[in-house]
């Protein structure tokens, strides 16, 4: 008996004879209906494709598709198979040797050569049925008209797991057995996909002008049909020491196992991009905390863009003199080249959109490239972006399933404003000691962070300028001084404590705190996620003591 409860055996006639059998919802079928009487036929074993196998008058035979196969045909010289005693759904049986030696036999099916090829498809925006769902995190469904399936891109890796996309299957019969376009197929998975998400994964097949989820399907008279792997979220996806998922995926003729194709696909997590902030460059994240993200992904899916790295030297100067807004359209160039676009390094895989994590001026730049124009303003580009983050151009699902910032200015820095009131207040009474900390912030103090400067008056217009609320923010702020206050307050003469006062001026100016360059409460730039860490190496200015 098979899976499905399909069974198989013999039965005795009142002409003498002996008739295999396959009993399958609730018939039994007789498999040599024109057995002479005084004959015997006999069935052994069945296999989850309903192919059958047993004896004929002391033959081995195979039972498919109502035709008897005589196993003979296979043996060896001077060997003779006498019964076939069970089947896998490979098609591989077990027969006997007919002249009694004694040996039994393995017979391996030889697959008609790519008698089904499956190739990877990525779709494109036009080729979903479900684009204007309203819904950003609704999985994106195909359109079901294999003129425009048949235009859409290959790839050669996978699916990316970012909760919208699926992976489109274009499934060709050879012209070997373009004959076979009106049998029945099966769909199966090695490995078996159920704890793949929590729900398990499923395939949707194209069959009478509508995907529907099954596993079974035809070609209905064509030598080409199209299925799909539904959309994976992340947090679904369990992933062993390769960070990935290694999938084959099988398709076979119903009771003929040689009849066969196949391909084998990856999952992964969603890419995170990494944006740096000024005065650095993409050799600036340090390899621990590299290390940590690369936990969960291949190294190929942490990618640290390099932007400002230009004509001025050394490299982060442009990044550091350049105001935000070219910046942000660089990022946006660069996002597409390198990330996005048919040349980019994930140009193998079917993904929609991808995770983005930015340090300091870097998060405020990502920030940014999810702003997006009054709706009255009827515009169909962005601010800051050639397109607004949730558009067409990644079918109305989002450009980044997450911005996770950390220590950025969003709303400037305090500080930075303290130390240009402070130099300009030196310089006013003639002290030399303004001209050399001018000449030191020169570069590493740039008035675009001036909480009350025109740039970021410029970005942070709420009411013009907009932040879609369709994108998720994680906010990771880094505060230095809850025990003692950073070393850039002694620099400054904010740690110590005016007349009259118990806190220190770096206190009293900031009470919530700062990383040594930005305010804790700019960090996070009016939102309301706390995340408090230790880690020193993401913070702007190190203490002894941080919390």
């Amino acid at each position: 008996m098979n899976e499905s409860g399909q069974v198989v055996g013999y039965s005795d006639l009142p002409d003498n004879s002996g008739h295999a059998f396959l009993y399958s919802g609730g018939a039994m079928q007789d498999l040599t209906p024109t057995l002479p009487s005084c004959s015997q036929s006999y069935a052994w074993g069945v296999n989850n494709l309903g192919q059958a196998v047993g004896d004929v008058n002391n033959r081995a035979v195979l039972f498919q598709n109502g035709t008897i196969v005589d196993l003979n045909a296979f043996a060896p010289t001077g060997v003779g198979f006498f019964s076939a005693e069970g089947i896998n759904d490979s098609g591989q049986i077990i027969v006997n040797d007919l002249f009694g030696s004694g040996h039994a036999y393995l017979l391996t099916p030889i697959a008609k050569t790519g008698s089904i090829s499956v190739t990877m498809l990525r779709c494109d925006p036009t080729a979903y049925a479900n684009l204007d769902s309203g819904d950003i995190d609704t999985p994106l469904e195909p359109v079901p008209n294999p003129a425009v399936l048949v235009e859409q891109r290959p790839i050669g890796s996978g699916l990316v797991a970012d909760g919208v996309t699926p992976l489109l299957l274009k499934l060709e019969l050879n012209s070997e057995v373009a004959g076979d376009r009106n049998a029945s197929y099966r769909v199966t998975f090695d490995p078996a996909l159920g704890g793949c998400p929590a729900n398990g994964i499923g395939v949707f097949t194209l069959q009478n002008g509508s995907f529907v989820a099954a596993d079974t399907f035809s070609f209905e008279g064509l030598t080409t049909a199209y299925a799909y792997i539904p959309a994976i979220r992340s947090e679904d996806l369990t992933l062993g020491a390769s960070k990935e998922l290694s999938v084959t995926m099988h398709i076979t003729k119903l009771g003929d196992s040689s009849v066969s194709g196949g391909v084998t696909f990856k999952i992964r997590k969603p890419p995170l991009i990494l944006v740096h902030g000024y005065a650095s460059s993409s050799a600036t994240w340090s390899e621990p905390f590299l290390e940590t993200l690369r936990q969960t992904r291949p190294d190929e899916f942490v990618h640290a863009i390099d932007y400002g790295i230009g004509a001025l030297n050394p490299p982060g100067f442009n990044a550091t003199y350049d105001a935000l807004g070219p910046l942000a359209h660089e990022l946006d160039d660069l996002l597409a080249g390198q990330v996005e676009g048919p040349t980019s390094i994930y140009k193998d895989w079917a993904f929609t959109r991808y995770d983005i994590v930015g340090h300091s001026q870097g998060g405020v730049l990502a920030r940014m490239l999810c702003q997006t124009f009054l709706p009255e303003l009827h515009r169909s580009d962005a601010p800051f972006a050639k397109a607004p983050v949730v558009s067409e151009a990644n079918a109305n699902r989002g450009r980044f399933g997450r911005v996770i910032t950390i220590g950025s200015p969003q709303n400037g820095s305090t500080i930075l404003r303290y130390v240009f009131d402070f130099a300009s207040l030196l310089d006013q009474n003639g002290n030399s000691l303004a001209r050399t900390i001018s000449s030191g912030l020169s570069f590493y103090a740039q008035p675009k962070f001036d909480p009350w400067g025109l740039q970021m008056f410029l970005v942070n217009n709420k009411f013009a300028l907009p932040v879609d609320n369709g994108i998720r923010f994680h906010c990771v702020r880094t505060t230095i001084g809850r025990f003692s206050d950073p070393l850039s307050y002694a620099l400054l003469g904010l740690d110590t404590v005016p007349p009259g006062e118990v806190d220190t001026r770096g206190k009293i100016l900031l009470p919530e705190g700062s990383d040594g360059v930005v305010d804790y409460d700019s960090q996070i730039g009016g939102g309301t996620t706390n995340t408090t860490i230790t880690w020193k190496d993401i913070s702007h200015c190190t203490s002894i003591h941080t919390v």
